[in-house]
C-alpha cells in the first residue's frame, strides 16, 4: 500500500509490462496527487511505450504527448518530458520543426550528462541542415574515451554533417 512502491510499479508496467495495469495503478496516486509531474509523466510513457508497441502510433502518440504536457506545465525542468514529448513527434511532419528543436535542444541544455539526448539531438539539427550546431553537440561525445560505441556513432554524424553542407543558395534554418 505504499505510495512510493505503487509509483515504482505502475513506472516498470508502463515501460515493460501491462499498460492497463499502470492505469489502475496510476489512477489513485494521480487522484491523491494531480500536479504531481512524475505521475504525468510515467502516464504519458505508458502510451509512449503503446505507441512503439503497437498498431495505433498516431493515437498513443497523441495521448502520450497530451500527458506529458501537462508533466511539462507541472515542472518545466523534468528534461526527460521534454526529450519524450520530442520522440512522441517522431514520424510526423512537425518533428523536423523548429518547435521540437528548441524542446530537444532545451532537454538537452538541462541534462547535457545524457548522450542519448545529445545524440538525438544532433540527429534532428542534422535534419534541419543546422549542421554547425549540431557539429557543436557531436564534438564532445566523438571524443568520449570512456565509450567507444558512442564516439564512433558521434564521429560517424559528424562526417555526415561535414559532408552534406546545404547547397549554394539553399536556405539554412537559423539556430537559436
Amino acid at each position: 500500500d505504499d505510495p512510493f512502491a505503487r509509483r515504482v510499479l505502475a513506472h516498470a508496467e508502463a515501460l515493460f509490462g501491462d499498460g492497463a495495469a499502470a492505469d489502475r495503478l496510476l489512477e489513485p496516486l494521480m487522484a491523491a496527487g494531480p500536479n504531481d509531474a512524475g505521475l504525468m509523466y510515467i502516464k504519458g510513457m505508458r502510451h509512449l511505450t503503446a505507441a512503439e508497441n503497437d498498431d495505433d502510433w498516431e493515437g498513443q502518440s497523441r495521448i502520450a504527448r497530451d500527458w506529458l504536457s501537462r508533466a511539462h506545465r507541472a515542472d518545466g525542468n523534468h528534461y526527460q518530458t521534454l526529450y519524450r514529448y520530442a520522440q512522441s513527434l517522431r514520424g510526423e511532419r512537425e518533428f523536423v520543426s523548429e518547435n521540437t528543436a528548441n524542446v530537444m535542444l532545451l532537454a538537452n541544455q538541462l541534462a547535457p550528462q545524457v548522450s542519448e539526448i545529445t545524440m538525438n539531438a544532433a540527429m534532428l539539427l542534422i535534419s534541419r541542415r543546422q549542421y554547425a550546431d549540431a557539429e557543436a553537440l557531436l564534438r564532445p561525445l566523438a571524443a568520449d574515451p570512456h565509450n567507444a560505441g558512442l564516439a564512433q556513432a558521434a564521429r560517424q554524424l559528424l562526417q555526415r554533417a561535414r559532408r552534406d553542407p546545404p547547397a549554394t543558395g539553399e536556405s539554412t534554418p537559423q539556430s537559436n
